[in-house]
């Protein structure tokens, strides 16, 4: 008895709660009457909240739906960046390698009288104005101390010590390298060693016949056949010495030695290895 009678409440209970469900469907909405327009009353504040709800749901939803894909969007096109920026990076080394290679082919057949080796920097010291290079050419391409060392922009230093399939440049920078320099306008003569800052100086030029600010020097060797007219540096600025009255030229070296990269050498099979060839001395002011 019990049983049926919770069965019946049950069955009561259902049709209170979903009668208005179906009497709405088959409500005549055009045209509701009475019982209609009480039911709307009484399911309208149901229904908007249901409504409402779903509608902040749905659009939080969404939002972090779309934040979450903008985020992801941003971090593929952030790695694409960087992927492209690297390929960039790339081709531009690739780039300066080849143009760098094909100035120093060019050099070689400005000069194909003289002897070359080729040479490539595996080792760079310790120091940031002077670092000595060393390259693998050794022995075997008969390179000497003394040797100059040139990239393709112009000289680099000079050959400092030699051993079996390495040796090391000294570069112009250091203020105990010596390299001897013309003027390309003025015609002046010299030269040059490390000021000991990263730049070159040149001490005993003749004042009365001094280079131009600005002018190009190239390099100009009387010691053996080393070759000539190859760029060394530009003019910086001239100063005279107050007290010995002596002319200081101050010069800015083509290329700093840690930039330097593949590089030629010019060897003189004919030259001792412990000396240059005699040459003969200049009037006093014109050092070579």
């Amino acid at each position: 008895m019990g049983t049926t009678q919770l069965r019946s409440w049950v069955v009561v209970l259902i049709l209170v709660i979903f009668w208005p469900v179906v009497y709405l469907a088959h409500a005549d909405r055009q045209d509701p009457g009475p019982l209609d327009r009480l039911v709307l009353t009484l399911t309208a504040p149901v229904y908007n909240l249901m409504s409402g709800l779903n509608a902040t749901f749905s659009d939080a939803y969404a939002e972090r739906r779309n934040l979450a894909t903008a985020r992801q969007d941003y971090f593929d096109l952030w790695q694409e960046h960087r992927r492209l920026r690297l390929e960039n990076m790339t081709l531009k080394a690739r780039l300066d390698a080849v143009e760098r290679l094909e100035a120093l082919v060019g050099l070689r057949k400005r000069f194909e009288h003289h002897e070359w080796a080729a040479a490539r920097v595996i080792a760079v010291g310790a120091g940031g104005v002077a670092p000595i290079l060393t390259v693998d050419a050794g022995d075997e391409s008969r390179v000497k101390v003394g040797d100059l060392a040139v990239d393709d922009r112009g000289v680099v230093g000079r050959v400092r010590s030699v051993s079996e399939g390495a040796s090391e440049i000294l570069p112009i920078t250091d203020p105990m390298s010596l390299v001897g320099f013309r003027g390309e306008i003025s015609g002046a003569v010299g030269m040059i060693n490390g000021d000991g800052s990263g730049g070159l100086v040149a001490v005993g030029v003749d004042p009365g016949y001094p280079p131009v600010v600005g002018e190009p020097l190239l390099s100009r060797t009387l010691e053996s056949t080393l070759p000539e007219g190859i760029p060394i540096g530009h003019v910086r600025l001239l100063e005279t010495e107050e007290t010995t009255g002596r002319l200081l030229v101050w010069i800015t070296p083509i290329r700093p030695p840690r930039q330097v990269g593949p590089m030629l050498i010019a060897v003189d099979p004919e030259r001792p290895d412990d000396t240059f060839r005699k040459v003969k001395p200049l009037p006093l002011g014109q050092v070579p």
